[in-house]
């Protein structure tokens, strides 16, 4: 895009903060977010410049969103505006609340290994991973050895993994 390729280094200072405030709020389903039917807007530093609620259909929120996009470039809260359409991203960027691919609490579960499921190493699991307690050895079907596989028999080689 080039609004972001024009402007010069010292814009993109405080844009990790002010980003990890967005999403926040986006993830968490909270602060300007907490109603899940809108748009936040925010310029190249990730500076939140205001938010508004969606449309009935999604033709109407990008009007909806353009129009606030020329509201801002009027109001002198950004120097310039690019209309967004399907295949144009416009500016300042906007970011819909609703976000159904995130679930947060499902992806900290995940994360911690909450749930039985969501563990690499648990009792009774096969893996294609090497077991902890013998790292890089190989135990093949026809013998009990643990010496590494050689290249050939790769194929025929399965882990063992305990836990």
């Amino acid at each position: 895009m080039q609004v972001v390729r024009n402007s010069p280094y010292w814009v993109s200072q405080g844009v990790h903060q002010n980003i990890l405030t967005i999403r926040r709020w986006v993830l968490g389903e909270s602060g300007y977010c907490s109603n899940t039917d809108r748009h936040i807007l925010f310029d190249m530093r990730g500076r939140f410049l205001g938010y508004m609620d969606n449309g009935d259909t999604r033709a109407e929120t990008q009007q909806r969103i353009n129009n606030l996009r020329t509201t801002l470039v009027t109001r002198g809260e950004v120097d310039q505006q690019v209309p967004g359409a399907p295949d144009t991203t416009g500016y300042p960027f906007a970011l819909a609340c609703d976000q159904p691919h995130v679930d947060l609490p499902e992806a900290m579960a995940r994360y911690l290994g909450t749930l039985p499921g969501d563990r690499i190493w648990g009792r009774g699991m096969t893996s294609p991973l090497p077991a902890r307690t013998n790292p890089g050895r190989c135990t093949r079907p026809s013998t009990t050895s643990t010496a590494p596989a050689a290249a050939s028999n790769a194929s025929t080689c399965q882990w063992a993994c305990s836990g």
